[in-house]
C-alpha cells in the first residue's frame, strides 16, 4: 500500500514538473487510455505460455502416450480445469493494478467516478482472461512443441504474430470512445469461440 501511494506521488510530481499540471490526468484519466496501456502490460506479464511449456515438459508429453489421457472427455475436463486456474493466476496482477488505482483515487492522485471504474475493471479482467484463453487454446489446438521444446509449427508462429499485432494495436483502442465495452465484448466472444473449438477438435489435435 505504501509503495503504491509513494510511487503515485513521485509519478504525479514528476509529470507535473516535466510536462505540466494536467499531464498525469491525461495519461491515466480515461478508460480507453488505461485499457490501451494495459493491453501491453498484461500481455507481457501473462504466464500462460510458460505454464503450458512446463505442463508439456513435465506431464503432457509422457502422459499423451496413454490412450486414457487422449480421451475427448479427459482433455475437455483438463482444459477447463487449467483454464480456470490460469485465469485466476493471471488475475492477480490485474487486481493489484485495480487496487492501486483505487488507492490513487482515494488519496487524490487520480480523479474518476467509480461508476466508470466498474466497466474498466470488467474490461481489464476480460483482457487478461482473453490472453490466457488464447495461449491455452493454441496449446491444445496446435500443440506446437516437440520433445525438445522446439516450436516448428508455421501456423503457431502466424497465430502468435496475430496476437502481437492485436496487442500493439493499443493506440487504436485508445481512440475508441467506448473501449471498455468493445474490449469486453470482443474478449468474451473470442473466449467462447475458443472454448467451443477446443471441445470439438482438441481430442484430435492434442497429441
Amino acid at each position: 500500500i505504501v509503495a503504491f501511494v509513494v510511487g503515485g506521488v513521485l509519478i504525479k510530481v514528476g509529470s507535473v514538473y516535466l510536462f505540466g499540471p494536467n499531464f498525469f490526468e491525461t495519461i491515466v484519466g480515461s478508460n480507453s487510455t488505461l485499457i490501451s496501456q494495459f493491453m501491453l502490460v498484461f500481455y507481457f506479464i501473462n504466464v500462460t505460455k510458460k505454464i503450458t511449456r512446463a505442463c508439456f515438459l513435465n506431464a503432457d508429453y509422457s502422459l499423451l502416450h496413454y490412450a486414457f489421457y487422449r480421451r475427448k472427455e479427459t482433455i475437455w475436463k483438463q482444459y477447463l480445469s487449467r483454464l480456470g486456474i490460469l485465469i485466476l493466476i493471471n488475475f492477480v496482477p490485474v487486481f493489484a493494478v485495480l487496487f492501486g488505482l483505487i488507492l490513487w483515487n482515494i488519496v487524490g492522485l487520480l480523479s474518476f467516478e467509480f461508476a466508470n471504474f466498474i466497466p474498466l475493471c470488467i474490461s481489464l479482467l476480460s483482457l487478461s482472461a482473453l490472453y490466457t484463453t488464447v495461449h491455452l487454446f493454441l496449446y491444445y489446438i496446435l500443440q506446437p512443441y516437440n520433445r525438445d521444446m522446439e516450436v516448428k509449427s508455421i501456423t503457431y508462429h502466424i497465430a502468435e504474430f496475430a496476437i502481437i499485432f492485436f496487442v500493439y494495436s493499443n493506440n487504436m483502442v485508445a481512440s475508441l470512445a467506448s473501449a471498455d465495452i468493445v474490449i469486453t465484448v470482443f474478449s468474451l466472444v473470442i473466449i467462447v469461440i475458443s472454448t467451443i473449438l477446443v471441445r470439438l477438435f482438441a481430442h484430435k489435435t492434442f497429441k
